[in-house]
């Protein structure tokens, strides 16, 4: 196969035709299957960088705020993922990036550093993994230490009724008009300021970062951050 043919593939399976394509099936699933909600939508930048970050309680999670944002944004999203048919081609086609969960994986900060410079968003899930009984779980310090590196604001996104969500309770739903509600709401932006960017720094900033996000979640959802 010829290095143009190769290329044109490419283009048509992870390209801008990709990204459209994805984000048309994500919407057209979450509108015929739920009652999908998304508030403060405002609070969004229309234009330069800034750091998406959300709690995290169904795989559905990336999906549902990728669809929810009215801009191009790429995620961060763990290695296996990149392996799964089909969702492989969902993340890449929405040009993810992978990471190394629960590890410092600098190669992947440095990539996110970049996609930010160049003026993109980037959606990440400060938790790194689901939480369990649907409260906030100590975050790591990675979204925190690159928000205050690329110097771009962030931006909270709670998620709410997704924790107990499955197909047979979505197709059941729209089988009988009661879809489950599915919320997307943005906080407004902020930014992380410090003297000195260290590990001090990012524990610090994450604690205000963190407490942002639970602002916008109801009391149930605040788990560790609860006032």
């Amino acid at each position: 196969m010829n290095k143009l043919k190769l290329s044109s593939i490419t283009i048509f399976l992870f390209g801008p035709l990709a990204r459209l394509v994805a984000k048309l099936l994500s919407q057209l699933v979450f509108k015929t299957f739920s009652n999908w909600k998304i508030i403060d939508q405002d609070n969004v930048p229309k234009k330069g960088s800034c750091i998406f970050i959300a709690n995290h309680l169904h795989e559905i999670d990336p999906p549902l705020v990728l669809a929810s944002i009215p801009r191009q944004t790429r995620p961060m999203a763990k290695n296996e993922l990149f392996q799964i048919p089909f969702i492989g081609w969902y993340f890449r086609a929405y040009g993810a990036f992978p990471v190394k969960r629960f590890s410092a994986d600098s190669k992947t900060l440095l990539l996110a550093k970049k996609i930010i410079k160049s003026g993109k968003p980037i959606l990440m899930f400060p938790e790194g993994t689901r939480s369990k009984d649907g409260g906030l779980k100590k975050a790591y310090p990675g979204a925190a230490m690159l928000a205050m590196l690329s110097e771009c604001s962030i931006v909270p996104v709670a998620i709410i009724g997704t924790k107990t969500l499955t197909k047979k309770k979505m197709i059941k739903g729209f089988l009988t008009n009661k879809k489950p509600v599915l919320t997307i709401k943005f906080g407004k932006p902020f930014y992380i300021s410090a003297d000195k960017v260290d590990a001090k720094a990012a524990r610090e900033g994450t604690e205000v970062m963190m407490k942002k996000l639970a602002n916008i979640l109801p009391k149930s959802y605040q788990g560790e951050y609860q006032k």
